[in-house]
């Protein structure tokens, strides 16, 4: 007989005790990045504000969320601004960990499964060991905005999932996504009832989105554009709309930052587990997590140099693969592996270089269209990793079926 689960307010103390644990963990051993590159701006953003700033340059510019959130807590705890900058991203470290755990737990009756969920994607590259390295930049709060999107999305709190997703543009321009689905979401139910209301409801969404995007790269002036694609700033990126699919060492990093990032779901698939996992998402979950997908993939094409950061924004799709595999009969073995595996990829207890950005971009590689030694022996240990997996799970079906998947529904 299965032990009673603790109460939900247990359950949630529970992973924000294990959430905190895997930050400080993973903090205590990574080195520290002084602002550097594109970190420089937003620093500067933080000190001297936008306002008569001569030193504006976009896309940074139109990113003032996390900087005006450092800087106003380098002036309530009388911190320098990099100190400020560094408790930000310490705070959305926690919160996008939380909100991975509250997703997870909307799919599954048992939350041990949305502890480990919590726990594997904790240890993709991206989300905990970069921010803590590198506290300047800014995608880390992208990344816990875009889950709280996701999950407002997913349990139909649709004011919550505009509110999150337009607030969420000043932060970092993925959190188009959840808005853009939203709105989709939105059409379809007006075309199928014609009702006033989801009119309404359609046309303060699109306005507010719209509006957001649009505002701040009309009214803040920037002296050059870094944008890849910047049609406001520079006409002459457009050809990047063509060319960006032409540049093969590029598609083919591409296509490795996806692999890195969704290499936890890689260690898990089967088909069978597939055929289940497909089984288990509804119509409007499914449709939701595709074009999260598709959009990440899109964004990732036109976004510019650091590929494996942008196909880490998938990480509300993700958690839901994840925890939906888990309730498939995952052997202990598995898990243990699972973790190992994103310890020893991820690079999780190594330092990272601060020394010149040739030595940054190929610790993970992926980036642009820059292929190295380094970015091909990853790709191969992904496929070894793959294949462990696989021989540790033959060797566990002797004890414990992995075809078979709890008999727990997804939460609405």
């Amino acid at each position: 007989m299965r032990k009673q689960a603790p109460a939900v307010a247990t359950q949630v103390l529970y992973a924000l005790l294990l959430a905190t644990a895997l930050i400080y963990l993973i903090d205590a051993r990574t080195n520290n990045m002084p602002p550097k590159w594109d970190a420089k701006f937003y620093v500067d953003m933080a000190e001297n504000g936008i306002v008569d700033n001569p030193n504006l340059k976009a896309p940074y510019a139109y990113r003032i969320g996390m900087p005006f959130l450092s800087r106003s807590v380098s002036g309530l705890l009388s911190v320098p601004v990099e100190t400020g900058f560094r408790i930000v991203a310490w705070s959305f470290a926690l919160c996008l960990l939380m909100s991975i755990f509250l997703l997870a737990r909307k799919f599954t009756e048992d939350y041990r499964h949305a502890l480990m969920t919590m726990t594997v994607l904790s240890l993709s590259a991206m989300h905990v060991k970069l921010p803590v390295f590198f506290s300047t930049l800014v995608d880390v709060s992208g990344y816990a905005l875009i889950v709280i999107a996701f999950w407002a999305l997913l349990t139909k709190r649709l004011a919550l999932c505009l509110l999150v997703s337009s607030c969420g543009l000043l932060f970092k321009e993925f959190l188009a996504i959840p808005w853009i689905i939203l709105s989709l979401y939105l059409a379809r139910k007006f075309w199928r009832g014609r009702s006033r209301q989801s009119l309404g409801f359609l046309l303060i969404s699109i306005a507010v989105g719209v509006s957001v995007i649009l505002l701040p790269r009309l009214f803040i002036p920037v002296v050059e554009t870094h944008q890849w694609v910047d049609p406001i700033n520079d006409l002459s990126t457009l050809q990047n709309l063509g060319s960006a699919w032409l540049d093969e060492p590029r598609i083919f990093n591409i296509m490795f930052s996806f692999a890195s990032y969704w290499l936890p779901t890689l260690l898990l698939l089967t088909p069978a587990r597939f055929d289940r996992l497909r089984a288990q998402l509804n119509n409007f979950h499914l449709y939701a997590i595709s074009g999260h997908v598709a959009l990440v993939l899109l964004l990732t094409v036109y976004g510019g140099t650091n590929l494996l950061t942008f196909t880490s924004y998938a990480v509300a799709a993700q958690t839901v693969v994840l925890v939906l595999l888990l309730r498939c009969q995952v052997s202990l073995p598995e898990k243990i592996f699972l973790v190992a595996a994103m310890i020893f990829y991820n690079k999780i207890f190594s330092p990272m270089p601060t020394e010149t950005i040739a030595a940054y971009v190929d610790f993970y590689g992926g980036w642009s269209s820059l292929v190295t030694p380094t970015t091909l022996m990853r790709f191969l240990e992904i496929g070894v990793f793959v294949a462990l997996a696989a021989g540790i799970r033959a060797a566990a079906r002797g004890h414990r079926s992995d075809e078979s998947c709890d008999s727990d529904r997804e939460r609405k």
